[in-house]
């Protein structure tokens, strides 16, 4: 049935459904798909009952007609079971031109005193990064598929 529940790591067609229909149709124009490229060759082995792929049927790149985005920070499925119980999100999915990242400038200080007496000249640098989903839908902008090991 290719539903995910037929081992502890996999995804099925039923939970890429699920997963789309749980974000706000307002964000599924312009949406896409997430994940690491090892979740992305897992759903490529996945087949029908005559041996053809579920996925990637119509057009390289894209998943039930929305784009593929590989992200090998994101979190992948597991080879076996963990004990104790594991959480994985292997598969985000929505309109992922919500999320912002903020750079502050980059600020350098130049600390001459304290070295001179060495001949020498020490740089410090500190950088603020920071980035989050701008969600103005309740958390429905995007979804996650969570895997439990």
């Amino acid at each position: 049935t290719n539903d995910g529940t037929g081992a502890a790591n996999t995804i099925g067609s039923d939970d890429l459904i699920s997963l789309e229909t749980s974000v706000d149709p307002a964000y599924r124009i312009g949406a896409a798909y997430m994940l690491h490229a090892n979740t992305l060759a897992a759903l490529r082995r996945v087949k029908d009952k005559q041996g053809r792929p579920i996925f990637f049927q119509a057009e390289a790149g894209l998943i039930n007609g929305y784009p593929v985005k590989i992200n090998n920070a994101m979190d992948q499925l597991q080879p076996h079971v963990f004990s104790p119980v594991v959480t994985r999100n292997t598969v985000a999915f929505g309109g992922l031109a919500k999320y912002v990242v903020r750079r502050a400038p980059l600020i350098v200080r130049r600390l001459a005193t304290r070295f001179a007496d060495f001949g020498q000249i020490a740089f410090i640098a500190f950088r603020r990064v920071d980035g989050n989903l701008i969600d103005g839908c309740a958390g429905q902008s995007v979804a996650l598929l969570q895997n439990v090991f």
